[in-house]
């Protein structure tokens, strides 16, 4: 058996570390393989949560006025267009 340890001990160590890799390849697919089946039962089991915001600015300027220098002009029902606004929004 010593000729065997004096083999083992000339072996430079990446090619070492490439041949136990090679005979214990198994080891590392089984490990892949129930990593793999454990993120799956996790993310089969998890709740999904979701969050979104959203900011909207209505204005009543209108891009034609705005080109033409010619003021807006108020609204007649001004809180009628800010309820058809929000409908807008709010709809699906």
């Amino acid at each position: 058996m010593p000729a065997k340890d004096s083999e083992v001990a000339e072996v430079p160590g990446l090619v070492r570390v490439l041949g136990v890799l090679r005979q214990r390849w198994w080891v590392i697919a089984l490990c892949m393989v129930v990593s793999l089946l454990v993120a799956l039962l996790y993310l089969a089991r998890k709740p999904n949560e979701y969050t979104a915001t959203a900011s909207l600015q209505f204005a009543n300027n209108s891009l034609t006025n705005q080109v033409a220098g010619v003021g807006g002009g108020q609204s007649v029902d001004p809180e009628g267009e800010n309820n058809t606004n929000v409908q807008l929004v709010t709809t699906t």
